[in-house]
This record gives structure tokens, C-alpha cells and sequence, in this order.
């Protein structure tokens, strides 16, 4: 295969490039004799493409020529470049289900590790082994089954497996199928009496109107259902009078039955009644002027909590310094809340460089993201968009600053923040200007940003300097660029 296709973190040397494939090497390995370095697979294609019309040369001839200055080597003089497969493999990389969602950053040599554990990653159901299912799926979609269970998930949504009848037919049916043939074909389905509102199964109505003697149902019928045997087979067949009077009573109505609400209920409506009566009801003018009342008072309540909505929007906070400090309460619950199994994240209120400005969002994950899950505080700032970004510079390059602040009491002067800065990379696509989706937004930051150890309480105390109330504080400030 060609060069690594990951996502870089950082900028990849040129030294390691492959010249032919243009990706940072895969296995590279170096031509002693002129001290060209190319990827093994780009390479050997290469010499055996050259000499595709004689297969007897491939054991004779067992030089090849390099691709750059077009010089005859000796295919002995080809040696494996262990300095650079280390370079580019302690290179930092984002996994390669990065767009299905996975936050995964570590080094190169780490990626095939983290791919067979990885949640995004598109697998096969292992209980179906693809028998009757052939579509993919997420690892985080939680379809894999419990360890040491055998039931999967998967197997009682899969639209293609073989389900028996809910009716108890004794039918099995592909599960897209199966409300098709509850509603149509089943014999078992209920259908209703043509005197009343009592329901019975087909297979019993029909043994009952098959029978020659079958007491009750009008002659004539059968005669006109002989005459008719293109009319439809769902249509509700009669039954015996003397088997459905038991069941109902005059007027068509169910003995029993439960009172039905009206179908305006959810806005605030409160008849009941049998099917006849709410029927009556719904066509009723003074209840359709009711139930239009109804409708406008609920659309004016609903009217009143958008306004309501939108003026406490209109009030939120909006800093435009370039200059953020995020509070964030209860760390420990929410540190506590955030395990290897469940990455939490979470995000500060957008901030802006100025009127007008770039918009800003910092993301921190408490237990850590990545290279640091587990073990440290993760910080990242996320490019938004704005509504200044037409008129604005792309991409962005403005120097960012990040810190941890120390709270002990004191002056200024003898508080030890923790600090890290960056400066963008313009060639990096995460700092063009954003879509319109802001949930798309990538964060770029520091995976571990800060030890765990450092927000453990000191020397017995209850506190330390940088947790303190159960608070920590996290300043981001976006600097001015160098070249202004």
C-alpha cells in the first residue's frame, strides 16, 4: 500500500514524504547509493513494472532505477530506513474514524491497536455473521453483544430476520414484512363485524360462514358472496346474529367498551364518549369553535415561551476581548461522571476576538481525551462560525494562549499558573473558516494539558492551588498575530 492516509496533527517533515505517492512514508526505505528515500510499496511496483515483458529478467537483472534521477541500483543497495519509520511513526495522528466522530489522538505506530477497539469503527453483526443482514455497523452503536452474553441487539431490529407471527399464525416473516401480513394476510388478524363494532379473528369468521349450516346468516349473502368472488377478501364478512347479539347492543354499541377521548385532547379538550358520540362531537360546530379556542390559546402560550426564549438570549454574556475565563463548578462530580467508557465534554459559552471578531469555543474533557484519557485534564478551542467571518482574514493564525489559574490567596506576582500556548498552522484545515454547521467544529489543544496530579489536594490540605471550592478556572486568550 502507499503512504500513511491518517490525520496529522502537526506538519509532516518534507524529509518524510514519499516522492512518488506524495504521503508520509510507509515503510520507507533508502537507495544507498544516491540516498533517496521512498515508500517500499511505492517502489517495488516500480522495478517490477520495468521488467513486466521478460519474467526471466526478474532473476537476472536484479537492479532498478531511481524514480528521481533515473540512476541504475543495485536492488541489494536498498535498505529499510529505521530512522525515519521511527520519525514518522511517533508522528501524533487523529483516528481514521475521525468523521464518524471518534477524538482518538496518539502516534502513528498506535492507530492499528486502537482500530480494533475502536467504537466507530464499521463492523459486521458477529451473531449473524452476515446470513441474512449484510449492513455495517458502528462498534458504538451497541449492537455488539454483552461479554459473555450471546443475545445482540442488532438481532431483534435487523429488518431481514425471520420473525414469527405476533398473531401466533405459526408463520415465520422477514421483520420489514411483518405489519404487512398482520394487517393483510394473517388468518389470525381481527376483523369486524359487519352488525357491529365486535371484532373476531378471520379464520373463525370464515370456518363459521363456510359452514352450510352455520344458523343465522342470511342466505342471501352467501348467495351474493358466490356471485362476487373478486371483492375483496378483507372486507368485514357478516356473522351469525345469534352469535354477535350477546356481544353488542342496540344503536351498534360495544357492551363494556371503554370510553374514547377526543382526538384534541393533547390541547386541552376533555370529552369522552363511545366511537358514535365522539364522532358526533368532533363535527359538532360549537365544539369545533371550542376546540379552535383551545388552539388559539395554546399557540399564544407557545408564542409567550419563544419571546421569553429570545429576550433571555438576547442577555446572555458575550465576551469580545479575545480574552475567556471559564468558571467550571462541581469538578469533582463531573470529573467522577467522565470514565474511559464515557468521554464527556464539556463546552464553554462562545467568545469572540472583537467587534468584529472571530467566534470561539473552549472544550474540555476532565479525564482526559486521547493520548491523555484517563490520566489528565484535555483543553481544545474550536473555531465556530461567525457572523463576521466573510469580512474576516482565513485561515486563522492568531497565536492562543491557554492556562490553568492558580487561585491561592496572594498578589499576582506570586501565583504560578500552568500555561501553554500555540501558534496555528495556516495549512491545517480545522483553521479555514468553519461550515455552518457548528457542531462539526474539530477543537485543537493540548490532550494533556494537565496532570490529574496537579489537581489533587497538597501535603494533607484539602485544597490545592489550582482546585479549590470544588472550582478550577481556565483562562483562553487568543494573542495578537506577530504580524501586526
Amino acid at each position: 500500500m502507499p503512504g500513511y492516509t491518517y490525520f496529522f496533527v502537526d506538519s509532516v517533515p518534507k524529509q518524510c514524504i514519499c516522492p512518488i505517492c506524495k504521503l508520509p512514508m510507509q515503510a520507507p526505505v533508502v537507495l544507498t547509493s544516491c540516498q533517496h528515500v521512498f515508500c517500499d510499496s511505492c517502489l517495488r511496483p516500480r522495478h517490477r513494472r520495468g521488467h513486466s515483458h521478460n519474467r526471466a529478467s526478474l532473476d537476472l537483472d536484479s537492479s532498478l532505477m531511481c524514480p528521481l534521477d533515473e540512476q541504475r541500483v543495485d536492488s541489494r543497495n536498498v535498505k529499510s530506513s529505521v530512522e525515519l519509520s521511527n520519525q514518522i511513526e511517533n508522528c501524533m495522528v487523529r483516528c481514521p474514524q475521525e468523521p464518524q466522530g471518534c477524538r482518538w489522538v496518539d502516534i502513528v505506530r498506535n492507530v492499528p491497536s486502537h482500530l480494533e477497539t475502536c467504537r466507530y469503527v464499521a463492523v459486521l453483526c458477529p451473531r449473524t455473521a452476515g446470513t441474512w443482514c449484510a449492513e455495517r455497523f458502528s462498534r458504538n452503536t451497541s449492537i455488539m453483544p454483552a461479554q459473555g452474553g450471546d443475545a445482540c441487539k442488532h438481532e431483534g431490529t435487523c429488518p431481514d430476520e425471520q420473525v414469527w407471527c405476533e398473531n401466533k399464525c405459526g408463520l415465520r416473516i422477514p421483520r420489514r414484512k411483518l405489519a404487512r401480513h398482520a394487517e393483510h394476510d394473517c388468518v389470525k388478524r381481527e376483523v369486524g363485524c359487519s352488525f357491529c363494532r365486535k371484532r373476531f379473528l378471520f379464520d373463525t369468521l370464515q370456518s363459521t360462514l363456510d359452514k352450510p349450516d352455520s344458523g343465522g346468516v342470511n342466505p342471501q349473502f352467501n348467495s351474493q358472496r358466490r356471485q362476487q368472488p373478486e371483492a375483496s377478501a378483507e372486507a368485514p364478512p357478516p356473522v351469525p346474529r345469534r352469535a354477535a347479539s350477546a356481544e353488542c347492543l342496540d344503536g351498534g354499541r360495544v357492551r363494556g367498551a371503554p370510553p374514547i377521548d377526543c382526538p384534541l385532547k393533547w390541547c386541552g379538550c376533555q370529552f369522552k364518549g363511545d366511537r358514535a358520540s365522539v364522532d358526533r362531537h368532533q363535527c359538532d360546530p360549537a365544539a369545533s369553535a371550542h376546540h379552535v379556542t383551545l388552539l388559539a390559546e395554546l399557540a399564544r402560550a407557545q408564542r409567550r415561551e419563544l419571546d421569553s426564549l429570545k429576550r433571555q438570549l438576547r442577555h446572555l454574556p458575550l465576551v469580545h476581548s479575545g480574552r475567556l475565563v471559564w468558571r467550571v463548578d462541581n469538578y469533582a462530580e463531573k470529573l467522577a461522571d467522565s470514565t474511559p467508557n464515557r468521554e464527556l465534554e464539556f463546552c464553554s459559552v462562545p467568545f469572540y476576538t472583537g467587534r468584529p471578531g472571530y467566534r470561539l469555543q473552549a472544550s474540555a474533557f476532565l479525564n482526559g481525551n486521547g493520548s491523555g484519557a484517563g490520566r489528565y485534564l484535555s483543553l481544545y478551542v474550536k473555531l465556530l462560525p461567525g457572523e463576521f467571518d466573510p469580512i474576516l482574514d482565513w485561515p486563522f493564525v492568531r497565536p492562543i494562549r491557554m492556562r490553568l489559574l492558580d487561585q491561592r490567596d496572594g498578589s499576582a506576582g506570586s501565583r504560578r499558573h500552568l500555561e501553554e500556548s500555540f501558534t496555528p498552522d495556516p495549512s491545517w484545515r480545522h483553521f479555514k473558516r468553519p461550515g455552518r454547521d457548528a457542531s462539526a467544529a474539530f477543537g485543537f489543544g493540548f490532550p494533556k494539558f494537565a496532570a490529574h496530579e496537579l489537581l489533587r489536594p497538597e501535603g494533607g490540605s484539602d485544597e490545592c492551588c489550582y482546585l479549590r471550592d470544588n472550582v478550577i478556572f481556565l483562562e483562553i486568550e487568543v494573542l495578537p498575530d506577530a504580524a501586526e
